[in-house]
């Protein structure tokens, strides 16, 4: 089953009569476009899912770059990914900065998602758009377009297995699902943890398993 995505738009205005500035409405269009274009490239893969991912990825790299992406994400964020610059292999001592660390263990990514969050709910010109995604390649994908997060929709996931969205995908699947699209992408991941597969105890293993 071929599964689209949906563009997910978190918006926060200030006042419920504020009207959207005219740069919220040329992002908004331009995440349309986005959006269009990302469709095409499901559309393509559906076709090609008999072939070899190699071939599949050349396909992808020879096609045209009109085709692939033209529109750029409308919105920037400060928020910059952490990364090591140095591409000798030596070891080398890194000094990190994270910002918005929640939990016992700190996470570079979910505190880098949280300050996107934040970034975007104090900027009312900025919005954290998202296109739902259901495996590492259209993960990929959602990467390339420019997008700053990723978003494992439970929808999108239930449609890959030719399931309903009615929780029939078990907590393992969906593991393994997140797992797969962090080895291939670099921004932050969002999954979808549906009823948390289970009692409260089901709930905190899906909690600990997705991170």
């Amino acid at each position: 089953m071929l599964s689209f995505p949906r563009i997910a738009v978190r918006r926060r205005t200030r006042c419920a009569t504020r009207k959207k500035t005219k740069s919220q409405a040329g992002g908004i269009k331009a995440l349309v476009v986005l959006q269009k274009r990302l469709c095409l490239l499901h559309i393509l893969l559906h076709h090609l899912q008999n072939i070899d991912i190699e071939t599949t990825f050349k396909f992808l790299a020879n096609m045209s770059k009109s085709i692939v992406n033209t529109t750029p994400y409308p919105f920037t964020f400060d928020t910059q990914p952490v990364a090591n610059k140095n591409t000798s292999g030596n070891a080398v001592d890194l000094e990190l900065r994270i910002p918005n660390v929640r939990g016992k263990i700190p996470s570079v990514q979910a505190s880098r998602l949280r300050t996107l969050a934040i970034e975007a709910h104090n900027d009312p010109s900025k919005i954290l758009a998202h296109v739902c995604s259901y495996d590492a390649l259209s993960s990929r994908l959602v990467e390339e377009a420019g997008f700053p997060v990723v978003f494992l929709a439970g929808y999108a996931v239930a449609s890959a297995f030719s399931l309903p969205d009615t929780g029939y995908i078990a907590f393992q699947e969906v593991a393994a699902k997140i797992q797969e699209t962090a080895r291939a992408v670099s921004i932050p991941i969002i999954a979808d943890g549906d009823t948390g597969y289970g009692s409260p105890m089901n709930v905190r293993r899906t909690v600990q398993g997705y991170v």
